[in-house]
């Protein structure tokens, strides 16, 4: 929409791109089409316009549209990187992991592999490269050339070349792609460039295509062009026209397309104009060529052989479109993993296949094949194209999306049908396509599409619902609270699989709960019967119990919807006549006879339907608004807001992101439905009705609930004058002066987290102010505020800082804290001084100036030397001109200051510090702060800080950054002189971490209070931790806001929690817990009331009765890590775009068999399965699995791994890596040592460790659980495990920490419950914990005492001088061991057995109470008992002999590698114990 100026110093408006076809429509003669620009060299003057204009005109040649594009928009957008696609794609747009290399000639070049330089990170594409080198496009021009005389660069293919660049002073050498591009691409995007382009049309009876570029544009080189062409006149006039230099073929003054589909490209390109809005993009089109194909060849693809452009090079009009159906004819259309033939028809790029894949994920969806009915194909793979029309023309305002439902959408004739009458009807169709039932399903989109009801009765469990608990208890004579606690209320799904029946069969039971009365209506679509009529089930309470079967009909396997993204002009046809005329009513047999649904209705059988449509199978979904469209291309296509053409005419009018999404689910406004409100209202309508709803609604936010006026700032109030001088606390509250005399309040610190808590999408965040140099007016804050607006970066607080408080609570010294705490906060005396330095540089001790008081801070140097800081400033610079100065560390210097006229010598410590400091510290100066918040998806931190804000030289800043505008326009906006490095105008935070710091120090915030804070906190990093780092100290040698530099929000919770681990592997503040009344309870149901800092639960006894529990262990570490851990797990990717995990971990163990110990459990089960899953092998069992193991399998629904004994038969060749254990004891015999290629574990080394005779890959971690480590290392190399994999993992690491309780738990264990939880949709952990641990319980009872002995048996070896021998240790958990003791005499016969036939020395067996937490020993002879005694001595937690000989009593110790075998280590070892024979 820029104004192209003319030679008139006029300006041409060029804000319709539609002018482009206006001559081409309706003459018919105007065929010949091309798009000129004037290159950034020669747009350097009016004067080269008017002449190519002029030259135009001479020509014949209409102009239907000029103007300038800036270089911003050509960097921004790749302009330029797009129209020379086939270079610039590889430089600048793809990664090096997305290419495809021939990697043969790769390695033949460089005598080394392509995938070990990419794992190497050594490999960048051009741009990369020189941001990794820090260098310009010059530079690497040069370095290029260089490789290039030197014989190091590689031709990969077409426009595709590898270079080694070795020649950067102090840089390592990397290998680059494409780079000689970057030169010639910073002449398109150099600061304050452009080039000037006209659209232009002519008839090739009067100038054909080949005279256009060879007689009126002129070759390519310049010197061999005619001197009447524009090329060679402008490499005559070159001088008077204003270049700088000679034209040459790079630099030739003017390019033009080389063909009708060349200048479409072009116009695609440059001016974002649609195919089906182009002239000749519409010629195409009704010659059969579709939309995708056009576009896939805008890039210039080779086809037969040859580049596209080249094959349709100045062809005029007509050959041109012949020619590419000539092409199409042969042209695979490549859509992700599909190709299909494209065989010239109009209706869609389709392929002859056999049938239309089922069970597509939610990404798989966006891109999927859709069926049609002939069994032929449509791509439906871009989602933007939705709104082209929209944006473009002005006319196309309404839209809608409509889907022929599953019992219709059984041919293609409904298909052709429903197609064909919108087609009739004007209505364009934009998007179609096919969603099967398993990803309806799996995804939970009929769900989403019906929320009122379907969230309660699939989405919601019955503990998230808002009960009416009066209504319900009338009406069932029973407490809502007591259904609740006795697990005797489900939704819909859930009652399915309790009852262990289908849809159909709780739709009877759901009629008869109706029929006798047992059912109550507790609000809108919601509903709960009383279902207790299932043979041998019990009665249970279920939540929309009528769903399951309308829901059924969508996820029945094989089924599907069809459907069409569709736009119309409201001036032709009204949404109420869509919806009534063109659609039909909901009743079919009340529809139009010519209307979709009448006609469906009337011609059902010869259409397949398997009976006749009614008012629930109506053949036909459509939206009611073109609000429910959006919502509903929000929900069944993953649209986003910003991406349709409906959400950003909201977005544009105020309406919030955040707003859109919580009415996307039809929330009640002002007593109404939204959906209802908006109903058949026309685009503009339902935008102005959708702010009238806006200015009454309600964005609720935890306790805060803030009155929504369509703004993104908070409501102001009038008042006097702003306070200054205020304090710490007062400045929390104040109100803060605006530039119009009027106040923000900012009393509520919370406002800041508001949408990151709610919406899950909203994450980054930064505290960005205004420097007091430039805080002169209001003109600089409404920039910097509206700057931030037109970004979608939403201000959720602003506000004014006095000078006064800054300098009272040194704000400006705890900022700059690295150079301010030395220079006004600590004292001389308090410094940690290299004092050999200090002595090396003055000559004399740190000792005696500080003894002598000749040492001072800068600010104590000021008020000693009775100066100000601009002449300690000058005095500084002097003392470094002479030499007089020392850096004494990072951000720490001292000089000698000898200069000032009748006072002493002395020293200070960083001095230059006070002039920079007295521009925040002047009276009457201030900063004017914004706390920012925006989504990482849309805009990284990397970009709103380079882009947005702009680099710290504000020369250098992006001409559309906040530095950038201030720096060109500082005059209008009242500064008093030009920005520069220091004085730029704005600072801002440089991560979210950053953010937080500066919050907590300029507004006072506490860590618990932020958004971010929180999300620290709640992954499990100490308080004190954090507030030590905002000092920003150094970590490894390197400060910690460097580390976490750019970072967004996830990507930064996850480094921070990772530099946590550095410091504090484990925390065990909680053990000391181990011994109180809590843990000696019941953990896993009722503890005492004496405890009340956890949330209060309420439980049901067995006898019915009520009482308080407080959350468990588990529960509370999940709850408080719940908003965190969902920010970590969204940044998971759901695709398989990442490189392999062998890019990150050892190839070793691709196609390895991962396998637990003998006598396996059910950690080395899950850990097994979630490696081979991850590293791309097989999980095998090296026994029988236990019952708790088989519990967890059939939960999640995962098979048994296969035994190991049958893999190493079947897969010879396979390594093998053993988890959960490295004792050659506990090795399963079939296992070839020689074959072990890795181990995985959390157990201590013992003598008994394996031996290999060669390297092998090793992860040993000190954790509770080896599953906690696969689970850490799916996060660290960014894999998300798939649902039943996290379910077993979390299972894993519930029984080896024992629910979090037992004492080898560390934060890490407690960390990836909460992520497993989140992946895997677990709510109730407690539940599932006790349930996994009932079945391991329940298996004892029916259990020999052989086979409890056996079952969970390590032996271990020591080979002291004391003692050498083979010690057994059995351990048995049981949530009761009265059973099991009560059993003892048979164990320890059986002991003494598995003793004799094992040849062990000594064998112990633990039988722990994984409820209370504590374990009694049994011991079979004096040998053991006199070991126990040495190693677990009676004054420890109350252990010793119980009475009875054999059994003694070990109390809280209930872990065998924790605590029961480093105890016997200890006194083996150390103690010196021996074996008496």
């Amino acid at each position: 929409n820029q104004p192209a100026k003319k030679g008139n110093g006029e300006y041409h408006i060029t804000n319709d791109r539609r002018i482009l076809s206006t001559r081409s429509v309706y003459t018919g003669h105007i065929d010949n089409s091309a798009f000129v620009f004037i290159k950034p060299h020669a747009n350097v003057s009016a004067a080269c316009r008017d002449l190519v204009r002029g030259l135009l005109k001479f020509r014949k040649i209409d102009i239907v549209k000029e103007g300038e594009i800036m270089a911003e928009s050509i960097d921004k957008d790749k302009l330029i990187d797009q129209h020379y696609y086939a270079i610039g794609s590889k430089a600048v747009m793809l990664k090096p992991t997305e290419l495809d290399i021939p990697e043969d000639k790769f390695e033949s070049a460089f005598n080394v592999s392509w995938q070990s330089v990419l794992n190497e990170c050594r490999v960048y594409n051009a741009m990369d490269a020189c941001t990794y080198l820090d260098i310009g496009p010059d530079e690497l021009d040069i370095a290029w050339a260089k490789a290039k005389g030197e014989g190091k660069l590689v031709k990969l293919g077409g426009g595709f070349y590898c270079g080694y660049i070795d020649t950067i002073p102090d840089k390592p050498a990397i290998y680059v792609i494409n780079g000689f591009y970057m030169s010639m691409r910073s002449k398109f995007v150099q600061p304050g460039s452009s080039i000037y382009y006209f659209c232009v049309e002519w008839s090739s009876s009067d100038l054909s295509f080949s005279d256009f570029r060879n007689k009126v544009l002129g070759c390519t080189d310049p010197t061999q062009a005619p001197s009447d062409s524009i090329r060679g006149i402008i490499m005559s006039d070159w001088r008077s026209l204003g270049l700088s230099k000679a034209p040459n073929t790079g630099d030739n003054g003017v390019h033009a397309s080389a063909s009708p589909f060349e200048a479409l490209a072009e116009r695609m390109n440059w001016l974002g104009v649609a195919v089906s809005e182009d002239s000749f993009g519409r010629k195409l089109l009704d010659a059969g060529v579709t939309d995708m194909v056009i576009k896939q060849w805008s890039i210039d693809p080779s086809v037969d052989g040859r580049s596209v452009f080249d094959t349709l090079e100045e062809l005029d009009c007509g050959n041109c479109v012949a020619k590419a159906l000539e092409l199409l004819r042969n042209f695979k259309v490549s859509s992700g993993s599909v190709e299909l033939d494209n065989k010239g028809m109009n209706s869609s790029c389709i392929v002859q296949t056999q049938s239309a894949p089922t069970g597509t994920s939610t990404d798989d969806r966006r891109n999927q094949p859709a069926k049609k009915g002939n069994g032929e194909y449509h791509i439906t793979n871009d989602r933007r194209i939705l709104s082209t029309r929209s944006v473009y023309t002005g006319h196309i305002d309404n839209s809608a999306f409509v889907f022929i439902k599953p019992h219709a959408n059984v041919s293609a004739a409904c298909r052709d049908l429903v197609r064909g009458l919108l087609k009739f009807r004007k209505i364009d169709i934009v998007k179609e396509g096919e969603i099967m039932a398993e990803s309806i399903d799996k995804d939970k989109l009929i769900d989403q599409h019906y929320y009122a009801i379907g969230s309660k009765a699939v989405m919601l469990k019955p503990t998230e619902l808002d009960i009416p608990e009066d209504k319900f208890e009338s009406a069932f004579n029973v407490s809502w609270q007591s259904v609740l606690n006795e697990c005797r209320v489900y939704n819909a799904m859930d009652a399915c699989t309790y009852l262990d029946i289908g849809p159909d069969e709780l739709d009877i039971a759901w009629a008869k709960a109706k029929g006798e009365g047992k059912l109550v209506k507790l609000g809108g679509g919601f509903y709960c019967g009383y279902i207790d009529t299932i043979p041998d089930k019990p009665a249970i309470y279920v939540i929309n119990g009528f769903y399951m079967s309308m829901r059924s009909k969508f996820v029945q396997p094989g089924s599907s919807i069809y459907y069409f993204c569709v736009e119309w002009s409201s001036s032709d046809l009204s949404f109420s006549d869509f919806r009534n005329k063109v659609l039909g009513c909901t009743d079919p047999t009340q529809a139009p006879s010519d209307s979709i649904r009448g006609i469906i209705m009337s011609d059902w059988r010869s259409l397949g339907l398997s009976k006749a449509p009614n008012t629930g199978d109506n053949g036909v979904h459509a939206s009611a608004s073109p609000f429910e469209a959006l919502a509903e291309r929000m929900n069944w296509l993953g649209v986003a807001v910003s991406e349709d053409s409906f959400g950003r005419k909201l977005l544009d009018a105020g309406v919030t992101d955040m707003v859109i999404k919580q009415w996307s689910i039809d929330p009640s406004v002002d007593g109404r439905s939204v959906f209802d409100t908006l109903e058949e209202l026309d685009c503009g309508n339902c935008v102005a009705k959708a702010l009238e709803l806006l200015r009454n609604f309600k964005v609720s936010s935890g306790s805060v609930e803030l009155d929504n006026k369509g703004m993104n700032s908070s409501c102001i109030v009038q008042t006097q004058s702003a306070p200054t001088g205020t304090s710490t606390d007062d400045r929390r509250n104040q109100p803060t002066k605006k530039g119009n005399g009027e106040y923000h309040i900012t009393n509520d610190r919370r406002i800041l987290s508001t949408r990151s808590v709610y919406t899950g999408h909203i994450d980054n965040s930064a505290f960005v102010f205004i420097k007091p140099h430039a805080n002169v007016s209001a003109a600089c804050r409404d920039l910097v505020r509206g700057l931030l607006k037109f970004r979608k970066i939403d201000i959720v607080k602003e506000g004014e800082i006095m000078a006064e408080s800054i300098d009272k609570d040194k704000l400006i010294d705890q900022h700059y804290y690295a150079i301010g705490s030395k220079a006004v906060m600590l004292k001389p005396t308090e410094l940690d001084i290299p004092e050999d330095k200090f002595e090396s540089a003055f000559n004399v001790s740190w000792q005696s100036v500080l003894n002598e008081c000749r040492v001072y801070n800068a600010m104590d140097a000021c008020t000693y030397l009775d100066i100000g800081p601009d002449e300690l400033d000058i005095a500084w610079a002097k003392a470094k001109g002479e030499g007089k100065l020392v850096k004494l560390g990072g951000g720490f210097y001292c000089g000698y200051i000898d200069t000032i006229p009748d006072k002493p010598a002395i020293y200070v410590i960083n001095g230059f510090y006070m002039s920079m400091r007295s521009k925040f510290v002047q009276p009457g100066s201030s900063i004017y702060y914004f706390c920012v918040e925006w989504s990482s998806s849309d805009l990284s931190f990397s970009d709103f800080r380079n882009k947005v804000l702009g680099c710290t030289d504000p020369t250098q800043a992006p001409s559309d950054s906040i530095r950038g505008i201030i720096m060109s326009d500082w005059r209008s906006l009242g500064l008093s002189k030009a920005p520069n490095t220091g004085d730029n105008g704005v600072h801002a935070s440089a991560s979210p971490f950053e953010a937080l710091a500066e919050r907590m120090n300029w507004l006072g915030v506490a860590v618990s209070e932020d958004s971010f804070g929180r999300k620290l906190l709640d992954v499990g990093i100490p308080e004190d931790l954090i507030q030590a780092a905002t000092l920003d100290p150094q970590l490894a040698g390197k400060s910690v806001f460097d580390m976490l530099e750019n970072l967004d929000c996830g990507d930064c919770v996850l480094l921070a929690l990772e530099m946590s681990a550095r410091i504090v592997i484990e925390r065990r503040s909680n053990e000391s817990q181990s011994a109180t009344p809590y843990c000696q309870s019941n953990a896993l149901d009722v503890v005492s009331e004496e405890h009340t800092d956890c949330d209060i639960n309420y439980v049901t006894m067995e006898d019915g009765s009520q009482v308080q529990r407080r959350l468990t262990r588990a529960e509370t570490e999940v709850r408080r890590r719940r908003s965190s851990v969902h920010d970590i797990v969204m940044s998971l990717p759901t695709d398989s775009s990442l490189p392999s995990v062998s890019a990150y971990i050892p190839i070793v163990l691709s196609d390895a068999i991962f396998c637990g110990h003998l006598v396996t459990d059910l950690d080395s089960i899950a850990g097994a399965i979630g490696a081979a899953e991850l590293y791309g092998g097989v999980a095998a069992r090296a026994s029988e699995v236990n019952s708790e193991t088989q519990f967890a399998l059939d939960y999640w629904g995962v098979p048994t791994p296969l035994p190991v004994e049958k893999l190493v038969v079947s897969q010879p060749g396979a390594g093998i890596c053993l988890v959960d254990h490295q004792q050659m004891s506990q090795v399963n015999p079939a296992i070839d040592p020689d074959r072990i290629v890795g181990v995985i574990d959390h157990h201590a080394l013992q003598n008994a460790t394996i031996v290999t005779d060669r390297p092998i890959y090793m992860d040993i971690r000190p954790w509770g659980s080896m599953s906690t480590i696969i689970a850490h290392t799916y996060l660290m190399t960014k894999r998300r495990p798939r649902k039943c994999i996290a379910g077993m993992l979390l299972c894993a690491i519930l029984s080896d920490t024992l629910n979090l309780m037992g004492p080898t738990t560390t934060e890490w264990d407690k960390m990836m419950v909460a992520v497993l939880c989140e992946i895997a949709g677990v709510n109730d952990i407690e539940a599932l914990a006790k349930a996994q641990f009932r079945a391991k319980s329940k298996e004892l009872e029916n259990l020999s005492a052989e086979q409890l002995v056996d079952g969970d048996m390590k032996v271990f070896s020591y080979n002291a001088d004391n003692f050498s021998g083979s010690i057994g240790f059995a351990v048995i958990e049981t949530t009761d061991d009265g059973i099991i003791l009560a059993r003892s005499n048979e164990l320890l016969a059986s002991l003494k057995v598995s003793k004799q036939e094992k040849s062990l020395d000594l064998l112990f067996l633990a039988v722990v109470n994984i409820v209370s937490l504590q374990s009694t020993l049994l011991v079979v002879s004096e040998a053991e008992k006199s070991l126990a005694e040495m190693a677990f001595p009676a004054s420890e937690g109350g252990a010793g002999p119980t009475g009875e000989s054999s059994t003694y009593f070990l109390g809280p110790l209930v872990s065998r590698k924790k605590d029961f075998v480093p105890a016997l280590s200890r006194a083996i070892n150390k103690e010196g114990w021996q074996l008496l024979k």
